[in-house]
Parts: C-alpha cells; sequence; structure tokens
C-alpha cells in the first residue's frame, strides 16, 4: 500500500495536494512566480508538512481544521512560516485583509484594517483611505461628512 492510498478517494485529496504543492512551489521554487514573496523572504514549510509524510500531515491537518472548497490556506503571521501553529483556512476576502501591506488602526480600543473600518462604519474604502493618507485621524476619517473637511471638523454625531 502507498502512504496516500488511504486518502486518494476523499473528496478533497486533489484540492489540497494542489495547495499543498503550490504552497512548496513558492517557497522553495526560484523559479515560480510567487517566490519573491515566499521563499525569497525567507518564508518555509515546517518540517511536519515537508518530510516524508508531509502531504498526508497537511491534508489530515487540513480536515481537522475546518478546511472547505471556498478556503485557502493563511499564514497567521504573515512573516512567518507555514506549520500547523501558523495557519489557517481563510476566505478571499480574509486573506486581502491579512498581507504584509495592509495598514490597522486603532480606534475606541480595537485595531483593524481600512476595508474592515470601512465596512463596519458603512464608508465608502476609497475615501476612508484618502483621508488617512491626507493624514487625518481614523476618528475623523470615520466620522466627517463627505465634505465637512473643508469647513471646521465636527464629528457627525454632534
Amino acid at each position: 500500500m502507498k502512504k496516500y492510498d488511504i486518502i486518494r478517494n476523499h473528496p478533497y485529496y486533489k484540492r489540497l495536494y494542489v495547495t499543498w504543492n503550490h504552497m512548496r512551489q513558492r517557497c522553495y521554487n526560484p523559479n515560480d512566480a510567487r517566490y519573491k514573496w515566499y521563499g525569497a523572504k525567507g518564508v518555509k514549510i515546517c518540517d511536519i508538512w515537508n518530510g516524508e509524510y508531509g502531504f498526508l500531515n497537511f491534508f489530515y491537518w487540513a480536515i481537522a481544521t475546518g478546511f472547505k472548497e471556498n478556503l485557502s490556506i493563511d499564514r497567521i503571521d504573515v512573516d512567518g512560516d507555514y506549520s500547523p501553529w501558523n495557519c489557517k483556512w481563510s476566505t478571499h476576502k480574509e486573506q486581502q485583509r491579512n498581507k504584509t501591506n495592509s495598514h490597522y488602526y486603532e480606534y475606541n480600543g480595537q485595531k483593524k484594517c481600512i476595508g474592515e473600518w470601512a465596512e463596519l462604519y458603512n464608508i465608502d474604502y476609497n475615501l476612508l483611505q484618502t483621508r488617512l493618507s491626507k493624514g487625518w485621524t481614523i476618528e475623523q476619517a470615520l466620522f466627517l461628512r463627505k465634505h465637512q473637511h473643508h469647513k471646521k471638523r465636527t464629528p457627525v454625531n454632534n
């Protein structure tokens, strides 16, 4: 019996194998288009997922941690390695908010990226991003009316 025969007929086998292989390519293959953002920056795969039974271990971890077809692997610490302790399954939207170029702002004891603040307060993302890039505080950017920046800055809630 070959080492993957036990899982080969699982409905997620192929998708997870492709995910695992792509992860390995972007970390270890300098010819991969994404290598510059992973392997070239020192991102590696833990021995558990990269050894002789690496895919089998990855597969069981994936199933145990809630893999679904609409999710992809996401590193919790974007500067960290691929490992069971630093990975989770995320939607595309969640992944877009967990990138090295994401900017986080703190307001009322909560730290969120621009997209999360825009969604939470129903404000246009581009408007919020523009205000913040002009030096507005997160509170001003979230609560001033659209054209109020030309006048005295008074919060909307007054």
